[in-house]
């Protein structure tokens, strides 16, 4: 049966940067959604656009937060981070990034980024704990909540990439827990969410790490394509639905 699930346990995404003016942005704030006032007429309705609070500001650090319900459970998101970090791989349940790609649209060999020595430190600009939320810990496989492994947002570096301030990019890769209950299904199984964010930034190093405020979001180059590939054991088959994101030409193989 391991044998198996790793046939099948990895997923490559792959998206093109047109070329022409491709504008980037990152700017996150916390609200309160709980702060709303009540809609209590029967003929009017309220649609929320965007994530809640402590998911928006938190997409850098992976966090657990356990939910006091009359059965409690946890609810979290957990970025991937590189295999190449882990001591020992558990094929089934353990999910981490392989490979990061790019090449020149049009080109035929994909070129691999390099992990920045780079890393990003402790927590500046995310919610750092209340209540029972723990944010910016390495989080361990937990088979039973179907959680895998991760930590924080990694850093590549791709030289054949550069964009205008550098060749860095910030990779995340998180699995998140949907936020309705621990037994969430869809199609027969535990449903968890997965997203997927490759940027371009920019910042001046002064040491082995750089906290959240330090680095700025840039601008694609025109005209490359960049791919990512992750190692995802069974948690392929808690992937389903739709597949939503704001590039041109994605393409995806669950099958490696």
């Amino acid at each position: 049966m391991r044998r198996a699930l790793v046939a099948v346990s990895l997923v490559a995404l792959s998206l093109i940067i047109p070329s022409g003016t491709v504008n980037a942005t990152d700017t996150r704030s916390s609200w309160d959604f709980k702060k709303l006032s009540d809609v209590t007429d029967p003929n009017k309705m309220r649609a929320i656009f965007g994530f809640f609070p402590n998911r928006s500001v938190n997409d850098d650090y992976s966090f657990t937060v356990t939910i006091q319900d009359a059965q409690p459970y946890q609810l979290f998101s957990v970025l991937l981070s590189p295999c190449s970090q882990l001591k020992n791989i558990d094929m089934n349940y353990d999910a981490c990034i392989e490979t990061v790609s790019y090449r020149k649209q049009g080109a035929t060999k994909w070129s691999d980024s390099a992990l920045s020595k780079t890393s990003l430190g402790e927590p500046t600009t995310t919610i750092k704990k209340g209540g029972d939320l723990v944010v910016g810990k390495p989080i361990t496989s937990d088979p039973a909540t179907l959680r895998p492994p991760g930590d924080r947002a990694t850093i590549w570096n791709m030289k054949g990439a550069k964009h205008k301030k550098g060749s860095d990019y910030l990779v995340r890769a998180t699995i998140r827990h949907p936020g309705a209950d621990n037994t969430s299904r869809i199609d027969g199984g535990i449903q968890r969410l997965f997203t997927m964010e490759i940027l371009p930034i920019s910042f001046s190093p002064s040491g082995p790490t750089i906290t959240q405020d330090k680095f700025k979001v840039e601008e694609f180059p025109d005209g490359y394509e960049y791919k990512l590939k992750l190692r995802m054991g069974v948690f392929i088959k808690s992937l389903s639905g739709w597949f939503l994101g704001r590039i041109q030409d994605p393409t995806i193989d669950r099958n490696g």
